[in-house]
């Protein structure tokens, strides 16, 4: 496990669950590594990673938050 996504009606929020290379906001990282973090809220236009860019083969993921767009 990585991180917890939850989300309700237009609030999201995540959270590292211990993960080893992090959990990142606009960044930031949630949490020293191994550690649990507690929750953040996402706002429109943050750009969420997951984990570190360890080379082409194994990169992180990114994505960013629109909230309150309709889904297509």
């Amino acid at each position: 496990n990585h991180a917890e996504l939850s989300m309700s009606w237009a609030r999201a929020v995540i959270r590292d669950v211990g993960s080893q290379s992090g959990t990142f906001v606009n960044g930031l990282r949630l949490a020293p590594a191994g550690e649990l973090s507690g929750p953040m809220e996402l706002a429109d236009g943050d750009v969420v990673q997951l984990g570190v860019d360890v080379g082409a083969e194994n990169p992180a993921i990114r994505f960013m938050v629109i909230v309150g767009e309709p889904a297509v």
